[in-house]
């Protein structure tokens, strides 16, 4: 006599993906270099979560081609190789975020870059008005273009970086006025 058990097949979860990335070190200018998943890298990236909001793929991807070779959009905390989410790595990545409370939001179709992301982000968050708000993204976005593509001399390059500055505290005032004094949203705190 055979005896056969059935047991209800278990769901596989998908692991997130390991990485390397460096981290600023001491005040010699040393790095340290980490190994984590994908989650404790965009953690580290004091520029990627501004709430509990689960950003879109598209939004993911971006930031992690782009801000792997602009430390600016990372906080500077951060280096890695660039690399993109596929599918299945990325709904792990929501599970994990669910899991730490972050709440599933969607977004409007003109978000799609980190940037865009950061946009919408200050409205539902802080309350800052979208369209004011976009246009000044793009201006600076333009310039930072303009900077990247300049072949000029260093009197051209300070000439833009000087209009690059202008915008960001143009930006930083508009923010300033329009935004609400508490989010409306819980703020990621990162440990």
């Amino acid at each position: 006599m055979c005896l056969v058990l059935w047991m209800k097949p278990q769901k596989q979860e998908r692991q997130l993906r390991r990485v390397a990335y460096k981290l600023p070190g001491h005040d010699d200018g040393s790095s340290l270099t980490e190994t984590g998943d994908v989650l404790s890298l965009l953690l580290h990236c004091s520029f990627f979560f501004i709430a509990r909001v689960i950003p879109p793929m598209s939004v993911v991807n971006d930031f992690l081609i782009n801000a792997a070779n602009d430390h600016s959009m990372s906080g500077g905390n951060c280096r890695w190789k660039p690399f993109e989410l596929d599918a299945a790595e990325y709904r792990a990545l929501v599970t994990a975020l669910k899991r730490r409370r972050f709440k599933s939001v969607v977004p409007p179709r003109w978000v799609r870059t980190h940037r865009d992301w950061g946009t919408w982000c200050g409205h539902i968050v802080w309350g800052v008005p979208i369209a004011n708000a976009k246009r000044l993204k793009l201006r600076i976005a333009e310039l930072e273009q303009q900077i990247g593509a300049t072949d000029g001399s260093d009197e051209q390059v300070v000439g833009l970086l000087k209009k690059l500055m202008a915008l960001n505290m143009e930006w930083a005032r508009y923010f300033s006025e329009h935004s609400s004094q508490k989010p409306k949203i819980p703020l990621v705190r990162v440990p």
